[in-house]
């Protein structure tokens, strides 16, 4: 790789197809291995917006991360989900990728946080590298198993509406986001690593159709852009 020359990240995304090509500084990689569809059914989002794609913001970039690696789940001293914090390895791994975030997207008008330990320690270390701490807010929206409706009302309240967010979350709660912005529908299901960035764009947010996949990154993928 040559550090000195510009290096760039086209993906290209076909949705209606089910097929998704990376490439990665000319690399392309094998999307079965990251992508599967299934057949189901889209619970919990009829309450969203009443009556169809109702638009709720303009044009925006949207960023999504998922946390970063965390104490296993059930761990003596760690019974309560939300109190997880993240490993030391999970901590310098971010610690490596936050600053390929804010090249990749710059600054950002908000970033969103689910309040669980491991989600808020990961939003904090990128907005520490990013200058960003006064843009960090918090949704319980955002927790495991948060409701998306609430989400989309409270990023439809913000003003200014922000043009380029970063939402910090839990799997499988952001994939299911994702899969209804870009499908419409949860048969997209991304295997989304622990520290991943996914980037949508959409020229008005709505609950519903509305999003492309700009592209899907795995820490390995970040890090080797440092």
């Amino acid at each position: 790789m040559d550090t000195n020359g510009h290096k760039s990240i086209l993906v290209q995304t076909m949705v209606s197809h089910l097929c998704l090509v990376v490439f990665i500084h000319g690399l392309e990689l094998d999307l079965p291995s990251v992508v599967r569809f299934k057949d189901s059914r889209l619970a919990g989002w009829a309450d969203i917006a009443p009556g169809g794609r109702k638009s709720i913001m303009g044009r925006m970039e949207l960023y999504l991360l998922r946390h970063g690696l965390a104490v296993v789940r059930g761990k003596r001293g760690f019974e309560d989900d939300s109190a997880r914090p993240l490993t030391a390895r999970g901590r310098r791994q971010l610690r490596k990728t936050a600053p390929v975030v804010k090249r990749l997207a710059g600054k950002f008008d908000l970033i969103l946080s689910s309040p669980y330990l491991r989600a808020r320690q990961t939003a904090e270390i990128v907005a520490r590298e990013l200058n960003l701490k006064k843009r960090l807010k918090f949704s319980n929206a955002l927790a495991p198993g948060g409701s998306p409706a609430v989400l989309l009302r409270q990023l439809g309240r913000e003003k200014p509406a922000p043009e380029k967010l970063l939402l910090v979350g839990h799997e499988p709660d952001l994939s299911r986001l994702i899969s209804v912005l870009i499908c419409g529908n949860q048969q997209l299901q991304l295997d989304f690593k622990k520290g991943g960035l996914c980037k949508l764009e959409a020229e008005k947010l709505c609950a519903g159709k509305c999003a492309k996949l700009a592209w899907l990154l795995t820490p390995r993928q970040m890090k080797s852009l440092a």
